[in-house]
């Protein structure tokens, strides 16, 4: 009995490790590492998406679009640095889901990024 109790808890224990371990998804042959909260998601026409909570899209087809609206009806623009990227963050409340929307934009190599 004593056996199987230790057993169980080891059990808990790895499968507790296991979902905080971070995963990675490659989008346009850049990598992007998901916490755990984040994963669950996924790709759809060569982006990442979690429901209607998360995504990771590759923009370079059409910059202007994405980044023009969110560069005029924002509350609050900042720029940020992630592991040495500038990244442009824009914040704004949307009356139509009645929450705080958040967009970061940022280069990688050839190609722009956005997280909302």
């Amino acid at each position: 009995m004593k056996k199987i109790f230790i057993a169980l808890i080891l059990s808990i224990l790895l499968i507790g490790c296991a979902y905080a371990i971070n995963s990675t998804v490659t989008i346009n042959d850049a990598d992007f590492e998901l916490p755990s909260k984040y994963q669950g998601g996924e790709m759809i026409n060569g982006n990442y998406k979690l429901e209607n909570i998360f995504s990771i899209c590759c923009i370079d087809e059409d910059v202007s679009k994405f980044i023009g609206l969110w560069a005029t009806e924002n509350d609050f623009s900042e720029e940020v640095m992630i592991s040495d990227h500038p990244v442009r963050h824009y914040y704004s409340y949307n009356e139509y889901v009645h929450a705080n929307m958040s967009h970061a934009y940022f280069a990688s190599e050839d190609s722009i990024y956005e997280i909302k």
